[in-house]
């Protein structure tokens, strides 16, 4: 009964994942449990307006249908792949959504529509909070969250604080250079970025490299032109020589990213996520093999690397969790 009592008094965690293929919003107990949630895939044609209007009716539409007033949550935390001053609530660039969001007021213009604290952050940071807070992460001080998907990134968590660092940037690890020799070139317009060479964004540039070089292929074009982690995994089972090889080379690039972090942050646990994780034990175990191989005898504590506890829930859970927290 008191247990109840106390989830009647304490304020809730309203959290939105805004995604390039859905957009999702919650209600969370401060314990991270789920009290409501709601989900939509028709929002990615809208503009920045649209955009900013459709979070707005799905928020108020969870609150009016849970009998929830804004004096009873703590406010509402959006999380969003990009590059994002999080004290400004300024997005400066996405690349996810057929019309960028480019140097645009996000949490300014969302105000205009629900009145209470709204915190707008890097979906990596978001992630990073949930699962430092209710995921795998809970316990440490020192976190670090990568995901690993179409791009790669990392929220970070230090002493028990989120770091953004000076603009907001902090923990964009996937436009360090891990191979300057690299012939592959990130969105960024670099060449070598730990991006490009482990997350999906590039599969097909570095499939066809290897098909240049004379490697077979079992895959067809059209598989070729769209592959992503279901694709690669598909050709791993099939005995393809190059997705075995890229299945390998990119488990080893996100080992080198994790060792350029641990020599950074030094954190407790570096806990991986993201689309490329389906992958499995093999992956994970490639990737901690590597990162072991390259640390070698400048470890004093164990650096635990697992995957993420919430799984695909972490964005919208962490995105609440922003409304705990002080940009």
């Amino acid at each position: 009964m008191a247990e109840e009592e106390k989830r009647m008094t304490e304020k809730l965690l309203c959290g939105v994942d805004l995604g390039g293929t859905k957009l999702s919003v919650g209600l969370f107990t401060r314990s991270g449990e789920s009290v409501a949630e709601n989900k939509v895939t028709d929002h990615s044609e809208l503009g920045n307006d649209g955009m900013v209007g459709r979070i707005a009716d799905l928020v108020k539409e969870l609150l009016e249908r849970e009998g929830v007033g804004y004096s009873d949550i703590e406010g509402v935390g959006i999380g969003l792949a990009g590059h994002i001053n999080a004290r400004e609530g300024l997005i400066i660039t996405t690349s996810n959504f057929p019309s960028p969001f480019r140097n645009y007021r996000f949490r300014d213009r969302l105000r205009e529509h629900l009145e209470t604290r709204i915190i707008v952050d890097n979906d990596a940071n978001a992630q990073a909070l949930g699962e430092y807070r209710f995921g795998a992460g809970q316990g440490r001080n020192d976190v670090v969250f990568m995901t690993v998907s179409t791009g790669v990134g990392a929220g970070v968590i230090v002493d028990g604080r989120l770091v953004r660092g000076h603009s907001g940037f902090a923990g964009e690890i996937g436009h360090t250079i891990v191979e300057p020799s690299s012939s592959i070139q990130c969105t960024c317009g670099n060449y070598g970025c730990l991006m490009a060479l482990s997350g999906t964004i590039s599969l097909t540039d570095r499939y066809r490299k290897y098909q240049d070089q004379g490697m077979k292929s079992i895959l067809d074009e059209a598989e070729i032109s769209a592959i992503d982690g279901m694709i690669l995994e598909k050709g791993l089972h099939a005995g393809d020589e190059i997705s075995r090889r890229l299945f390998t080379e990119s488990a080893g690039y996100i080992g080198i990213g994790i060792y350029n972090m641990y020599q950074f942050i030094n954190p407790q646990m570096v806990i991986l996520g993201g689309g490329l994780m389906k992958l499995g034990e093999e992956f994970l175990g490639l990737i901690r093999d590597k990162f072991e191989s390259m640390v070698q005898n400048m470890v004093h504590e164990e650096l635990q690397i697992v995957t993420a506890g919430l799984g695909n829930r972490a964005g919208l859970i962490g995105a609440a969790a922003l409304t705990l927290e002080s940009p």
